[in-house]
């Protein structure tokens, strides 16, 4: 059985490709485990299967658009919110998350799924293992970390009053900061340079935004994160990311990259955290329940 990976960009000509290392992942892990996808941007196979990215974003169609041409028979909506924070998020909105409440779900973080099937007889919604194949890591093999790097952390993504706070406070403490604003091969450029990624979360209960930390682990890059709520799947306390409170941030900042010792055991779990043997094994029984799922939904 197929599927085709949909990317909904309503601004294609104009903008990065929205999501583009986690279609990556997800097609390199589905064919690992036999199953075969094609890549499609703003349409849909309508006689087989269809993951859909993006649904819900500033580059996606309307919601409305997506229940009138989307069966849920036939398509799985891949979601990449914090579901937890719907009071808080400009994007978890009631339309959304009853959009969700339609369709089989593929998910990175457990609790989102918990979320999502809360009160559901039989399961609709799935976490799936989301992180570097060698596939995907292939592609950056031509870049090479510098040794002296010049800058301490690297920081991308939305600045809000919470992140600017802890890089501001980093930076009158004298550490070099590089803020990015980049995508796919040009942000692996920019991060070479730079001891380690610094993720902060946009909102205070936060999940770990996994897509943000694929390609910094597929150059062996460490991560210092805030604590996060962690997916289940995967144990990512061996990923080569360093987890610390809120309130610790600034002092493991500091601490970190100024240890040569901590850095280079950190890109090592770095280098060492893929894809493959039992997280493959456990992919397929997920996919085996996603696809009896749309089964269910195609008797209803």
């Amino acid at each position: 059985m197929s599927i085709s990976l949909v990317s909904l960009n309503k601004k294609s000509a104009s903008s990065p490709p929205v999501f583009e290392e986690t279609i990556q992942i997800v097609e390199s892990a589905l064919l690992a485990i036999g199953i075969p996808c094609k890549r499609m941007l703003n349409e849909l196979d309508l006689g087989g299967i269809n993951l859909i990215f993006g649904v819900g974003t500033d580059f996606s169609f309307s919601i409305e658009d997506i229940i009138k041409n989307c069966n849920p028979a036939h398509c799985i909506i891949f979601n990449l919110e914090n579901l937890l924070v719907q009071h808080e998020s400009i994007y978890v909105t009631p339309a959304y998350l009853n959009l969700l409440k339609q369709y089989v779900v593929l998910d990175y973080n457990q609790a989102n799924v918990d979320f999502l099937n809360e009160g559901c007889v039989e399961a609709k919604a799935f976490e799936f293992p989301l992180m570097p194949t060698e596939n995907f890591v292939k592609q950056f093999s031509g870049l090479v970390r510098q040794a002296s790097p010049g800058w301490d952390l690297a920081f991308f993504g939305g600045i809000n009053e919470r992140r600017g706070q802890i890089l501001n406070s980093l930076a009158s403490m004298g550490l070099k900061i590089k803020l990015i604003n980049a995508y796919g091969m040009e942000l692996a450029e920019q991060l070479v340079d730079c001891k380690a990624v610094l993720n902060i979360h946009f909102y205070q209960r936060g999940i770990l935004e996994i897509p943000r930390c694929l390609i910094p682990l597929a150059l062996g890059m460490p991560i210092i994160s805030e604590a996060s709520i962690l997916p289940a799947a995967v144990n990512w306390r061996k990923s080569g990311i360093f987890f610390c409170s809120h309130e610790d941030l600034l002092r493991e900042c500091h601490a970190v990259v100024s240890s040569a010792h901590d850095l280079s055991a950190l890109s090592q779990a770095a280098r060492s955290f893929r894809f493959g043997g039992p997280i493959a094994s456990q992919l397929e029984a997920t996919m085996n329940e996603v696809f009896k799922g749309l089964l269910r939904q195609n008797k209803t």
